[in-house]
């Protein structure tokens, strides 16, 4: 329920609580893989470290690190270099996926044209 309620709702925000063990990681994981694949933003915040250090790990194993910058108080000396590569990366992440696209669609439409002159 909680993953189809915060995957459909606009702008919403929640917590999510409860006692050790119950599944809390593997949900906000699944949430965020959810509004990743509609092109959604996710902002996870959390008090204790390991908890996001667990939903970090459970991305990175659904090959969806790429998408997730971590940031915490515990790497603020340097934070603002990491950071500053963290998103140069990401951009060209980016840019290398537009371009190949790019590059596809242009393959594509050249042979559809070889094909009926």
């Amino acid at each position: 329920i909680a993953v189809a309620r915060a995957s459909q709702e606009e702008g919403e925000s929640f917590i999510l609580q409860g006692p050790p063990g119950t599944g809390k990681s593997q949900t906000l994981t699944n949430i965020i893989a959810k509004l990743l694949e509609k092109k959604k933003r996710v902002l996870v915040v959390s008090s204790k470290m390991v908890a996001l250090e667990v939903i970090f790990k459970k991305l990175q194993d659904a090959e969806l690190d790429d998408f997730c910058l971590r940031l915490s108080s515990n790497n603020s000396k340097g934070a603002k270099e990491v950071f500053t590569k963290r998103i140069k990366k990401k951009y060209k992440i980016h840019n290398d996926y537009q371009n190949a696209q790019e590059n596809e669609k242009r393959s594509m439409s050249k042979n559809i044209k070889k094909k009926y002159k």
